[in-house]
């Protein structure tokens, strides 16, 4: 029993100095940036874009910033050179180019966007009733008609015959339901 007990109390020690080891042993992938976007004043401006490009491929990466004005881009590709362009409605855009990354790391960069006088055009919104689209109506319906039931080509008559002509049904399964608990009710 004592020998057991060892054996044991081995095991557990083995397996504590091995997991700390085997936690860590992820590494980076891709860079990432982040920074803060404020105004001249200081201020900071939450929902600010935030779009970092890689030039050779193309590809775009793109956050807003959280309340207190911070930013991160996460997962990025490694090497550059990369052109970071930020935006905010009432200011001026602001961009730096000819950023490389390395493999991990985490490349800051604070922006101060300038206030700019933006004149905004007209906007005007019309709406209109759709017949089709009405409070009365909820989910999706499909109705047969008469003549079409009366046009269906049917072997045997079978219900599954006729429901072949709506998209919501498969078999006797109506939108995902169980045939079982579905009712086909004339009208």
């Amino acid at each position: 029993m004592k020998r057991k007990a060892t054996f044991f109390v081995m095991m557990i020690a083995l397996v504590l100095l091995i997991a700390p080891g085997t936690a860590n042993a992820q590494a980076p992938t891709g860079a990432a940036f982040n920074g803060v976007v404020t105004d001249a004043e200081g201020m900071t401006l939450p929902g600010a874009t935030v779009i970092a490009v890689h030039n050779p491929s193309g590809t775009e990466y793109g956050t807003v910033t959280r309340q207190d004005g911070r930013f991160n881009l996460r997962n990025l590709r490694v090497g550059g050179p990369y052109t970071i362009r930020v935006s905010f409605i009432g200011y001026r855009a602001a961009e730096e180019t000819d950023i490389n990354l390395e493999l991990g790391q985490e490349y800051t960069i604070n922006f101060e966007l300038v206030d700019e006088a933006v004149e905004l055009g007209e906007v005007a919104v019309y709406a209109q009733r759709d017949a089709l689209i009405s409070g009365d109506r909820t989910g999706a319906r499909s109705r047969v008609s008469r003549e079409q039931l009366d046009a269906l080509p049917s072997i045997n008559r079978s219900i599954q015959d006729f429901t072949r002509l709506s998209p919501q049904v498969s078999g006797n399964n109506i939108a995902g339901r169980s045939g079982r608990r579905n009712a086909i009710h004339p009208y």
